[in-house]
């Protein structure tokens, strides 16, 4: 006779990520570093940092954003 209990499994995998951060930075080595500590398999948020392209006033920064967004599809 069966004893009565259910054997629980769980699923192993990614996680669903339902925030993406993006970050816009102005330099190409230095920031990115700071934020690679949220990289890997085990980090709870996706962080996406956009490296400068030498245009980082502020309409700049927005453009590089909204083109990123754009061109992943992240709009829908």
């Amino acid at each position: 006779m069966p004893s009565g209990r259910r054997r629980f499994t769980r699923k192993s995998g990614t996680r669903p990520y339902r925030t993406l951060f993006l970050v816009a930075v102005e330099g190409k080595r230095t920031e990115p570093d700071y934020f690679s500590l949220f990289q890997g398999q085990n980090a709870a948020i996706r962080l996406r940092c956009l490296p400068a392209r030498g245009d980082s006033a502020p309409p700049q920064v927005v453009k590089r954003i909204e083109e990123f967004i754009a061109r992943e599809g992240l709009l829908s």
